[in-house]
Formats: structure tokens, sequence, C-alpha cells
């Protein structure tokens, strides 16, 4: 790995992290973990996400401003990852890759193209905190009213 490039990789269960773990080996660069309570903490130190698209780590990730690869897993009840992620999709900002498209060079190659184009993770840095300047109060109102009429 790149010594510019430090990783924080969370995984599922302790199984797959002993497997990930093989493939990191003896790699400073490289955090491996299961839960973290706190994960505001790694969000915090990255300069992109790569995430799965479930609504809350999407909404902290828009309100920190943090740039994403968003990944939907293609299987979640009636598609709403994939909803959740076309939102800030369609709104340019986010990177969105359909889980079925999902190849290990395609990733690679947008997360370098990324890397050496800082320029893109600012563009959309900047999009999301114009999202999060929006008054919520606003949102709320006219979503109540466009379901009550």
């Amino acid at each position: 790995l790149n010594k510019k490039i430090r990783i924080f990789h969370q995984v599922g269960n302790k199984e797959q992290e002993s497997k990930i773990d093989f493939f990191y080996k003896n790699n400073s660069n490289v955090t491996i973990f299961n839960f973290e309570p706190n994960i505001e903490k790694y969000m915090m130190l990255s300069d992109l996400v790569i995430t799965r698209a479930g609504s809350s780590t999407l909404s902290e990730l828009a309100f920190l401003q943090i740039p994403f690869i968003a990944i939907p897993f293609k299987d979640s009840l009636d598609n709403h990852q994939f909803y959740n992620a076309d939102y800030f999709f369609k709104l340019n900002a986010c990177w969105l890759i359909d889980q079925q498209d999902l190849n290990n060079e395609k990733l690679f190659d947008l997360v370098k193209e990324l890397m050496m184009n800082k320029e893109k993770l600012l563009e959309k840095k900047n999009k999301l905190k114009e999202l999060t300047k929006t008054n919520v109060n606003e949102i709320f109102e006219k979503e109540i009213n466009n379901i009550l009429s």
C-alpha cells in the first residue's frame, strides 16, 4: 500500500476480520475492526469513505461532510439502500456503484482517480456542505404537507 493512504476497514464479524487481516498482515497503514460504537472517530480521519448505504451512515457522512462511495446492499429490504444512495447521487453529492457492477478494478480505479485528483473530493465535500446547511424543519414541513395532500 502507498504510505500516503491509510485504511480503516470495518468488518462484519471475527471470521471476516481474520480473513481480511491475512491480506493486510504487517501493514501499519491498515486498521481492521469489527464493531465500533464511535465510528465517527474513523470517519473524521477519512478523506473518502467506501460504504454500504444505510440511512444513518449516509446521514452521518453528509453531516460530517465526508465524501463517500456508496455501494448499496443489493438484498436490502425494498432496495432501500439503493434509494438512500441514489438521493445523494442525484444531488451530485456522492459516487454510487451498483453491487452487481462492482469489481476490484472498477473500485481501485475510482479510488486512485480520487486520490490523485483531490478537487473531485472537494467538489463532493462542498456539495455535502450545501446539503447540510438546508433547514431541516423546512424539509420536514414540506414532506408532511406532501403526504397530507
